[in-house]
């Protein structure tokens, strides 16, 4: 227990305890002087700092719960995690691994150790144990057990910690949205790179010693013992030496997948839903087929041309130097020189007609999604017309896609039928056998090296042209959280270049409310896009606790986006926007949704197959209490849904959404409502919320809306 104890950190060097988590931090002079104890009274607070300071460091803390009876399976398989040990004054441990026995820690004097895994399970079970084991010592003495109580209570006590959970602590990772290279040198890339170029390599110098211990005695008509022996030896270490380079090909295609798949998933997550819809079903359709492609080709293409690129360049030098055969190796230069023009060509073929396969495919998902509109508004003779020309563009690339197919696998052969004629050159000169034996090697060489790059250069090329697809994915998960950065100016407006000015009208706003700011934007401006229009210009907005504004304009006027902005869906591209007086880099996306809850558009939002409940209750928390339920009951009574409440049979239990009861579309708009102020956050923000409700229903919502939430954002047309 004392290795356990001696690797404990205490509350108040929590980041620490977290910056020891990145691998060039795991050192006493990485660690800051000083650091704020950073525990807080309540665990929803240590956890909201936890998450924050993880995310600036460029970390992903996740927390994590379990029961004491599967921490025995938990702990081996969490990897890296932050461990919160139980105790009157909570201490954390660092776990950087481990397996069914033993663990991996960090202590607080960055000392590496291991510790068992039952003293860390006895370490989180001690309060537990002695608590219920009091009780069952109570029930053991009531019942008058003697006879195996030990046994029995052993029994017991672990049936009781089977249904026990503790809260673990976080698993602690690298972000996936940070940079790559600290995540490319955690998964240990480099070294699997370079020790399968190391062995690709010694396997070729192993077959070319081979050749020469065997060509030479062949080329002199006479075979040694000797020399064939070391000859078979050097083949078996020529064999040895390629599965170990296969083995580590194929460990580092399974690293860069998995780093691949993790960037592109978080890569489609980050993307402007707004950008992303205005690209179209189909594009998105051959992108997904592109990032298939990636995955599946740039190792194996990359790695494939990589080595036969360092093969010809050995070769070269085995002929120029090694078999003194200058003419052969211009040969070869010239035939690399061929070689790089027909991948080029290749590769540009291969982008012309992946942009005219992709053109069709978005076409044809278009032409199916619009299909009914067809057949009403277009002349059935001239449906096929731009097909027919897609089609005929599409053929004409393909076929000089083939033709560089072709050349490129006709170039071995005819490295092989050029070098036969220059080696019965050296042959008539009367080149001695040794160097003839060199001469065949590297010609043998640099034969197998064309192929292999002939069969790389196709999976390369179509690696590099899905790379373009998928490269806003990448660069979506490559943006970093918008800091506070920017610069302040004054009061300006919303909306594009030629949109009228949105108008924001404040009421109710009490003089010593306005002082407590709750938002703050100063200077905002904002693009659907890298270089699109710009919808929000020089926008300065103050919000304070216990407002109610209205906001007004015009459609395409920018309301939505500020909507979206100010419930942290998105970041703005220039200027300042803080929530009580963060910014949303520092407070961290999860807390401020909590802060602030926006009742989206109504093709915006969504009612889940799921109960009543559910739906309501999905921001607040899940599973309820009974004092949940009761606000959700009240809540919807007020906004006129008590009629709905009464004729559902299960009432909040109520199965609805697609497999369920189908709601109207009026007590939709009001589910989102109170879905909305059931989250109890300080800013409310409603985006044309009130547009399908009838005159009753909405003054029964709005007198909801009005009387309970903190902050008020109102988003309507004029």
């Amino acid at each position: 227990m004392s290795a356990l104890t001696d690797s404990e950190w205490p509350a108040a060097r929590l980041g620490e305890a977290l910056l020891a988590f990145m691998p060039a931090a795991r050192a006493p002079t990485a660690a800051p002087p000083s650091m704020p104890a950073a525990v807080a009274p309540d665990d929803a607070a240590t956890h909201r700092w936890v998450e924050t300071r993880a995310r600036q460091l460029g970390l992903e803390a996740l927390a994590f719960d379990t029961t004491h009876a599967e921490l025995f399976t938990v702990l081996p398989a969490a990897g890296t995690a932050l461990l919160r040990l139980p105790g009157s004054e909570p201490t954390f441990l660092v776990l950087l691994g481990g397996n069914r026995r033993r663990l991996v820690v960090l202590g607080a004097d960055y000392v590496t150790r291991t510790v068992t895994r039952e003293a860390v399970r006895a370490r989180f079970c001690q309060e537990a144990e002695a608590q219920l084991g009091a009780e069952i010592d109570g029930l053991l003495r009531q019942g008058d057990v003697l006879h195996d109580s030990e046994q029995l209570r052993a029994s017991l006590l672990a049936e009781r910690l089977r249904q026990v959970r503790v809260e673990a602590g976080w698993l602690v990772r690298l972000s996936p949205q940070g940079a790559l290279r600290p995540r490319i040198r955690q998964a240990g890339l480099g070294g699997a790179l370079a020790g399968f170029l190391l062995a690709h390599l010694a396997s070729h110098g192993a077959w070319i010693l081979a050749w020469l211990t065997i060509g030479e005695d062949a080329l002199q008509g006479r075979f040694d013992s000797g020399w064939l022996l070391a000859g078979g030896m050097l083949l078996l270490t020529f064999a040895a030496l390629r599965v170990a380079a296969d083995w580590l090909q194929g460990l580092l295609s399974l690293r860069v997948g998995m780093l691949l798949r993790q960037r592109l998933f978080e890569g489609a997550l980050a993307l402007d839903p707004q950008a992303a819809r205005g690209e179209g079903v189909g594009q998105f359709l051959g992108r997904i087929f592109e990032a298939q492609a990636v995955e599946a080709l740039a190792v194996s293409g990359g790695l494939s041309a990589t080595t036969a690129v360092l093969e010809l360049l050995t070769a070269l030098v085995i002929l120029a130097w090694g078999g003194d055969a200058w003419e052969l190796a211009g040969l070869l230069l010239l035939f690399m020189a061929i070689c790089s023009g027909l991948a080029a060509r290749h590769l540009q073929a291969r982008w012309r007609w992946t942009d005219k396969r992709r053109a069709i495919t978005h076409d044809l998902i278009e032409r199916m999604a619009g299909h009914r509109t067809r057949l009403v508004q277009e002349d059935s003779r001239h449906w096929h017309d731009q097909e027919d020309q897609a089609l005929a563009a599409y053929s004409a690339e393909s076929r000089r896609f083939d033709s560089t197919m072709v050349w490129l696998a006709v170039l071995p052969r005819a490295w092989l039928v050029a070098a036969a004629l220059g080696l019965g050159w050296e042959f008539s000169s009367g080149a001695s056998t040794h160097s003839l034996a060199i001469i065949i090697a590297a010609i043998l060489m640099a034969f197998e090296s064309f192929r292999n790059l002939v069969q790389g250069v196709p999976a390369l090329a179509g690696a590099v042209t899905a790379w373009k697809e998928v490269a806003p994915l990448l660069r979506a998960a490559a943006v970093e959280p918008a800091g506070a950065a920017g610069h302040v100016v004054a009061a300006g407006h919303t909306g594009g270049h030629d949109a009228a000015p949105s108008t924001p009208r404040s009421a109710n706003a009490a003089p010593s409310q306005v002082e407590a700011q709750q938002v703050e934007a100063q200077g905002v401006d904002f693009r659907t896009q890298t270089h699109g229009r710009l919808v929000l210009r020089d926008l300065s907005l103050n919000i304070a606790t216990g407002d109610r504004v209205l906001l007004e304009g015009p459609s395409g006027g920018g309301k939505s986006t500020l909507a979206t902005l100010l419930a942290g869906l998105r970041r703005p591209d220039q200027g300042v926007l803080l929530l009580n007086g963060l910014d949303l880099a520092t407070l961290g996306e999860v807390a401020w949704r909590r802060h602030v809850a926006l009742a989206a558009q109504f093709h915006e939002n969504h009612v889940v197959s799921e109960t009543f409940a559910f739906n309501l209750l999905m921001g607040r928390g899940w599973p309820p209490t009974r004092n949940d339920l009761e606000l959700a009951d009240t809540i919807c009574r007020e906004i006129g849904l008590g009629g709905l409440l009464d004729r559902m049979p299960s009432g909040l239990d109520q199965q609805v959404g697609e497999s369920g009861w189908q709601l109207s579309h009026g007590e939709k708009s009001r589910l989102y409502l109170a879905r909305a102020l059931l989250q109890d956050a300080e800013l409310v923000v409603l985006d044309e919320s009130f547009a399908a409700l009838d005159p009753d229903s909405l003054r029964e919502s709005l007198k909801c809306v009005l009387k309970r939430a903190p902050s008020l954002l109102v988003v309507a047309h004029p």
